[in-house]
């Protein structure tokens, strides 16, 4: 279930908050060997209260680039997923304080520059064979910690460090944020060059930002939210590096605008699709008001099939379509396609399957790692009551892959946003659609439905919509157009609009400009879904009439 806008909000600020008072220091060395292979080895030490961080390892599963710097194993497990990755922890305590070492070796960087931690660190990597130079890009990682903090208040320092479960006066903040140092040590293949905020001897370069080293905390903040950049020759490199498309890593006015090659989709094989495919079901829900009519008063009469469409994890769609709900019998011969469309919801949701609903349970979910799953909450008119079955369920559903990726700038897109005392949040007005050539060139439409100041951070709401594409990143810049973090998370509320929560810490100054990275279907799958002989073995009774 797509998590409320509060919800976000805490978990970014919990996030943010136990980082800022429990870090002290944190280390990053990135190795890239000739061959793509290397390590990543972060060490971090802490406060002995950051291990109240721990709690909060389910809810970053959502927005994983919040778990940068990892604490422990199961947080490097967020950041470094799949198999690709080996991963191996030490720790370390005396005088009140934790130091965690996080070894991560990975065999292909191409693997490596996938990962949530690269995309918190912005890491990115280009083979010029013109230059005959490999160039490496990165920020800290801490630029969002940078952001928080710079936006604390004596007001917003105590419902900020209580939201993370702990709480912190303004004295005590500003001791733990003088004593903070971060390390930054990048390792190339051959002998290079750095740019000059960095110390570089033969192959490694190091850069080295301490808080007591800057003459205000505005200096500080700056330089952990800075670029690094280092280079070194390709030759004798036997790898090609493929980036994901950052629109961080510069400011607004030189953000490549259009199309971008490096995030092309290969073409699909569709016969594969439909043969991998598998449809299972999950759980069959029956509920009924007293008048058994098989129609009741706002949908109070309404059957439910919980069911999952899998396929090979090589083989995940840029987005799922709508389902369409082709045919429903019982095993009485009866019809049961909803009539009236528009009074059941039939999108892809995942269904709440708990021990009260389902005769599959919940030990028989899907839990193949190698797998993408698609959950469909079907809807359909209840059979009647001496039906011992559904006969068939029949239907189908799309699964769209991508195109060629492109990056739409939209300047000045967000010019007012509620103050956090103002109850107004949502603001759904046509006025607030973004027009823009590109978008309109694209047949999408995005939409402003809110934005709010709250505390040390900011919230925008978002409305794509698109029969084809899909926002795959997006990025806010200041007046300045300088950029900032954010963090974004998104959800499809029907079949064609793309509803997306934004959370920017600290409080970037008016008007902000977005940039959106989208991507286009070019391949449509029609995915077949048949089910049969499903046990009408769960129902619930309600007062009615």
């Amino acid at each position: 279930m797509f998590p409320t806008r509060l919800y976000l909000l805490v978990t970014l600020f919990a996030a943010m908050g136990l980082s800022l008072v429990g870090c002290t220091s944190v280390s990053d060395h990135l190795t890239i060997n000739a061959d793509g292979s290397g390590t990543v080895v972060i060490q971090t030490t802490m406060n002995e209260t950051i291990e109240g961080l721990d709690m909060y390892g389910g809810m970053m599963q959502e927005a994983p680039t919040l778990m940068y710097p990892p604490m422990n194993t199961d947080a490097a497990t967020v950041l470094f997923p799949g198999d690709g990755f080996t991963i191996e922890e030490q720790t370390e305590q005396a005088d009140g304080t934790i130091t965690s070492t996080i070894t991560v070796s990975f065999k292909a960087i191409n693997d490596l520059l996938e990962t949530p931690y690269a995309k918190a660190r912005s890491l990115a990597i280009e083979s010029d064979k013109t230059t005959g130079r490999l160039t490496v890009k990165s920020r800290s990682g801490l630029q969002g910690i940078a952001a928080f903090a710079g936006a604390l208040d004596e007001e917003d320092d105590e419902s900020a460090m209580t939201m993370g479960m702990m709480s912190f006066d303004q004295k005590q903040i500003q001791e733990i944020e003088d004593k903070f140092k971060a390390t930054f040590t990048l390792t190339l293949p051959g002998e290079l060059t750095a740019d000059e905020s960095a110390q570089s001897e033969g192959s490694t370069a190091v850069w080295k930002i301490a808080r007591e080293d800057s003459d205000t905390p505005e200096a500080f903040l700056t330089q952990l939210q800075q670029v690094m950049t280092a280079s070194c020759s390709n030759e004798g490199i036997s790898f090609t590096p493929v980036t994901p498309t950052r629109l961080d890593l510069g400011d607004f006015d030189s953000l490549a605008e259009g199309g971008t090659n490096n995030q092309a989709s290969p073409a699909i094989d569709s016969q594969r699709v439909l043969a991998e495919a598998q449809a299972t079901p999950l759980a069959v829900l029956i509920k009924r008001t007293s008048n058994y009519t098989g129609r009741g008063w706002g949908g109070d009469n309404i059957g439910i099939v919980v069911a999952v469409v899998s396929l090979p994890k090589e083989l995940e769609p840029l987005r799922w379509g709508k389902f369409e709900l082709e045919t429903v019998t019982d095993n009485q011969g009866n019809e049961l396609v909803p009539s009236d469309e528009d009074e059941y919801s039939r999108y892809g949701n995942r269904y709440d399957l708990n021990e009260n609903y389902g005769w599959y349970g919940e030990e028989n979910k899907p839990k193949n790692t190698e797998q993408v799953d698609h959950y469909l909450t079907i809807q359909f008119d209840t059979p009647d009551i001496t039906a011992t079955h559904l006969k068939t369920l029949s239907g189908s559903i799309n699964a769209l892959y991508g195109g060629s990726p492109r990056v739409i700038k939209l300047p000045n897109a967000v010019k007012t946003i509620a103050d956090q005392d103002d109850d107004t949040f949502y603001r759904d007005d046509d006025e607030d659609n973004i027009d823009h050539p590109a978008l309109r060139e694209t047949g999408t439409t995005l939409q402003i439905s809110g934005a709010q100041f709250q505390g040390p951070g900011l919230t925008l709401s978002l409305s794509f919509e698109s029969q084809d594409a899909i926002v795959k990143e997006i990025q806010v810049f200041d007046k300045q157009g300088q950029p900032w973090p954010t963090y974004l998370q998104s959800e499809y509320g029907g079949s064609d609009v793309q509803q997306m929560e934004i959370m920017i810490p600290g409080r970037p100054q008016l008007p902000l400009s977005i940039a959106i990275l989208i991507d286009a279907a070019s391949t449509r799958v029609q995915i077949p879904v048949e089910l049969t002989d499903l046990p009408l073995t769960q129902q619930t009774q309600e007062e009615g009439e």
